[in-house]
């Protein structure tokens, strides 16, 4: 096929989307593997036959979500590569790293996303995140080839943290996702995943996400969970709490640079601004005076909010 963005590619349907994103896992999985690697499916299929297993072709996905340990997620990225997937340009500042970065085929279109954590979890240490999706995992055959899954309480837990509005609003694949769980995931399983968002420092996270549902709100007071939202997750002060998390003068100042003046694909990823002069100019200084504006309303949230329960 000759070489295009993946918007020259033909619409595909439901089901050859499944067919091709299963024979991409496979063959991802398979090439790591030989290089001694170890990754592990968060999502697709592993979500489809446990939520859906009345009807798991119900449930689409459109990418493979693969997560690797830090220590191999150079050779993993090398393996994408041989394979011809395609880093993106960055679209995220170095001081707020994504939970994972989408590699795309521009041959075909195929994306997978390789996760160096999960959603929540971007503050968490890496390594404490890989020990908990690493242990206990189970197996299910994607395109003829045995591929790992997080255990049940994993999945319930990523589930949950996965419920952010803002990617796609409560209609959303995500919100779908957690509402069917909240009816067919027994309360075991979801006292588990308390357990686990305890050891990992997001149970209140785990909580906040659930209230955003009305059972899931239920559940969250059973459990035990608070369903406020923690200082940094809110929009409000998402940003001061993650400088105040940062170690140094330097960093801190760069990471306050990094914010008013991100670079291009940043600011057209989170605005839907063009990449052109003339507008980046005007969201330049749109999110300049925005800054100026929402800035000392933000400390003022930020002090009376940790009077409060969140964190």
């Amino acid at each position: 096929m000759a070489k295009g963005g993946p918007d020259l590619l033909p619409v595909l349907s439901v089901a050859q989307q499944r067919v091709r994103v299963d024979w991409w896992t496979a063959q991802v999985v398979r090439a790591m593997r030989a290089r001694g690697l170890h990754p592990v499916l968060l999502k697709g299929p592993a979500v489809a036959r446990w939520l859906y297993a009345d009807d798991p072709l119900s449930r689409p996905y459109v990418d493979s979500d693969l997560m690797v340990c830090a220590a191999e997620r150079a050779g993993a990225e090398a393996v994408l590569s041989e394979l011809g997937f395609e880093r993106p340009a960055p679209s995220w500042l170095r001081d707020e790293p994504p939970h994972a970065k989408g590699w795309v085929r521009r041959s075909d279109g195929a994306q997978v996303d390789l996760h160096r954590t999960l959603h929540g979890c971007e503050h968490v240490p890496e390594s404490a995140v890989w020990d908990v999706v690493s242990n206990g995992t189970e197996t299910i055959d994607v395109a003829g080839v045995d591929v790992e899954i997080p255990s049940v309480g994993v999945r319930a837990l990523h589930l949950a943290l996965h419920a952010i509005p803002e990617f796609g609003g409560l209609t959303s694949q995500p919100f779908i996702d957690l509402e069917r769980a909240l009816c067919v995931v027994d309360r075991r399983t979801w006292e588990g995943a308390a357990r686990l968002a305890e050891g990992l420092g997001v149970d209140d996270e785990m909580g906040y996400r659930l209230g955003l549902v009305d059972r899931g709100r239920g559940l969250a007071l059973e459990l035990g969970l608070q369903t406020v939202a923690p200082l940094r997750v809110r929009a409000e002060t998402r940003a001061l709490f993650h400088l105040r998390s940062l170690r140094g003068l330097r960093a801190k100042l760069r990471y306050v640079f990094q914010k008013l003046f991100p670079p291009p694909a940043y600011l057209s990823a989170v605005t839907g601004i063009g990449l052109g002069p003339a507008s980046l100019a005007r969201g330049y200084a749109a999110r300049l005076g925005s800054i100026f504006y929402r800035g000392p309303r933000a400390v003022v949230a930020l002090r009376r909010a940790r009077r409060g329960p969140g964190r």
